[in-house]
């Protein structure tokens, strides 16, 4: 975990541009000043399994992992408090690990004569801070979508009717919806206040071939526009535009053609009021494009191979995409500009 703010305007030692980028990832091995000025301000130690999943909100960070959701104090609420009681808890390495504060299991599903499954993966979390974080949303490995409740870590509604596992969902507050894609092939909508109520089922691609998949959602802060993306059956990177409202296709758009499966989407917000969405896949390039998916502004080429994450941080002062992959870097660029400004090295047992 890094602080945006002190590393915008603090450092300057940065990994700046690509050619410098690559040189360092073909001397990670040997270079033991890689990355230096770009340190962690916290190393959380959360699971014993990967990861799939994160949810920052402003108390907690939310984490999914192989068989457990986690809820942790974040690390940086403590900055500055004298309180012993605040403090995190400290690893005898003298990391800063979080105070764990809930946990959730995936629940079970029943089989034959009562044979239970394992427990599934968390692959997408999203949270409801509307309600001040009472409300956690997660897709899981066994094709559902679960809503819990914080105060009482139960399940609450448990969406069923993908026939694939999830990839991932997003929160569309304005509407009472939520949004899951799956391996399926299928992006639903689903109304949040009823159970079992999938209000539409969007194809990412109507014509016959080999499968299709959906592997990312994401939905404008007003909640007009629901993108989705994956790879269609021509083996391309391909996202729609939906209008919520009207449940209305607007766009469907292909990356270019080096990008076969769009695997991140997320829409930045500029200064001047200007909405974009934004799309990472199997391509070192993250490709800006207008709010309803029609015309490619620009590119921004990457540190990764493949980019699995995009984020976007649409406070005043921070107002940046953040790109992360299958490189050891954290590609932080801007949306005003829409130019890489620095990388974070992610620094965990490559050198």
């Amino acid at each position: 975990l890094w602080n945006m703010e002190y590393y915008l305007f603090q450092n300057s030692n940065w990994v700046h541009d690509n050619e410098t980028k690559t040189e360092a990832l073909e001397t990670i091995s040997t270079n033991s000043n890689l990355g230096a000025g770009v340190e962690k301000d916290f190393l959380l130690k959360a699971h014993k399994t990967p990861i799939y999943s994160i949810a920052v909100t402003e108390n907690f960070l939310i984490t999914g992992a192989d068989e457990e959701i986690k809820g942790w104090k974040t690390p940086w609420m403590n900055q500055g408090s004298t309180s012993s009681n605040a403090k995190s808890d400290v690893d005898g390495g003298g990391n800063a690990v979080g105070k764990c504060l809930f946990e959730l299991k995936t629940p079970q599903l029943e089989g034959l004569r009562g044979s239970l499954s394992p427990w599934a993966e968390t692959n997408g979390i999203a949270v409801d801070e509307v309600t001040n974080t009472k409300y956690v949303f997660s897709a899981a490995g066994d094709g559902n979508a679960y809503c819990w409740d914080l105060e009482t870590q139960k399940v609450l509604t448990t969406f069923s009717g993908h026939s694939d596992y999830l990839h991932c969902i997003s929160l569309i507050c304005q509407n009472g919806l939520i949004a899951t894609g799956s391996e399926d092939g299928t992006c639903k909508l689903w109304d949040r206040r009823a159970k079992q109520n999938c209000v539409a089922t969007l194809e990412l691609d109507e014509s016959p071939g080999r499968e299709k998949v959906v592997t990312c959602t994401a939905a404008d802060s007003e909640g007009n526009w629901l993108s989705f993306g994956g790879q269609d059956s021509k083996g391309f990177g391909r996202f729609r535009v939906i209008h919520v409202a009207s449940r209305s296709l607007i766009q469907t758009s292909q990356t270019e053609r080096h990008m076969s499966c769009v695997q991140t989407l997320d829409y930045s917000e500029g200064s001047g009021g200007e909405t974009n969405l934004v799309c990472g896949g199997d391509s070192f390039d993250i490709e800006h494009w207008d709010k309803i998916g029609k015309k490619r502004i620009a590119k921004i080429r990457s540190s990764s191979p493949s980019n699995f994450t995009l984020c976007h941080s649409p406070k005043e002062k921070t107002n940046v995409m953040v790109a992360g992959g299958t490189s050891p870097f954290i590609d932080v660029s801007t949306v005003a500009t829409r130019t890489h400004m620095f990388s974070f090295y992610f620094d965990f047992g490559l050198r």
